[in-house]
């Protein structure tokens, strides 16, 4: 019973892992080639670009991001009554943004922060700290209503001419790049302001960038309800295994 049960999971954490790889390949391809299927392709000259449509340019992220910041080791408050939210690296995860677990600071920390420290909707947020996170990529869709700052391991990335969700693709392709940037060991492996500011970017037109991101946030959700769906099967089938394992071991169900 339980190897038929195990069987089925193994099948469907395949098809998962399926659908994260071709999320992975379409933001990939889309981001350094773009919708058009007969552009004429150039060389990036950045070996990690590889070739991009003829009349794209490369960029570093200096060049186009009006701030880049990391966020500061607040002082914690464990009575969560008062809503001082501090986004740390677990909050930012590869499916988006979760509040689950976040933490909170004192009132007093939380009132000396600067104002541009407060997270505001398209800001690209990235993990800087510890294996599996560093490199991690998210872009902050929530409104502006609840003020949010980050902790000391999050940076924040803001552009007033390039657009963020296009960069938040780009950069969430370039994850396992990203780790190999990471200084120091695994467990600690980081990387601060100045390593970020001299990645280079692939920078179609604006109105372009605004195209391809809208097409990926349609493709990628479609894909994120299949992989949830998928997910859903899959605990299911591990509660049923659990379920079984207790109701025989407890002798509720006839052998």
């Amino acid at each position: 019973k339980l190897g038929n049960i195990d069987a089925r999971i193994a099948v469907l954490e395949k098809q998962q892992d399926a659908y994260a790889r071709l999320k992975k390949s379409i933001i990939y391809h889309t981001v350094t080639r773009g919708l058009n299927p007969n552009v004429s392709l150039k060389d990036s000259d950045v070996d990690w670009i590889g070739m991009i449509p003829e009349h794209w340019e490369v960029k570093r992220i200096k060049d186009v991001a009006s701030d880049i910041f990391m966020g500061v080791s607040p002082i914690y408050e464990y009575d969560n009554d008062n809503q001082n939210f501090v986004f740390g690296q677990r909050n930012n995860q590869s499916y988006g943004i979760d509040f689950n677990g976040i933490k909170y600071a004192k009132n007093d920390f939380f009132k000396s922060r600067s104002k541009k420290e407060f997270l505001i909707y398209g800001d690209v947020l990235l993990n800087t700290l510890g294996g599996g996170s560093v490199g991690r990529t998210g872009f902050y869709d929530r409104d502006n209503k609840v003020p949010v700052i980050t902790d000391g391991h999050v940076m924040i990335i803001r552009s007033k001419i390039y657009n963020t969700r296009f960069m938040y693709y780009y950069l969430a392709s370039q994850k396992e790049r990203l780790e190999m940037m990471a200084i120091g060991s695994t467990n600690q492996a980081f990387f601060n302001v100045s390593d970020i500011r001299e990645i280079s970017l692939p920078t179609p037109p604006l109105n372009e960038q605004l195209i391809i991101a809208n097409y990926l946030d349609e493709k990628c959700s479609k894909i994120d309800v299949a992989i949830e769906n998928i997910g859903k099967q899959i605990d299911a089938l591990k509660r049923l295994k659990r379920a079984l394992i207790n109701e025989v071991i407890t002798g509720q169900r006839a052998v």
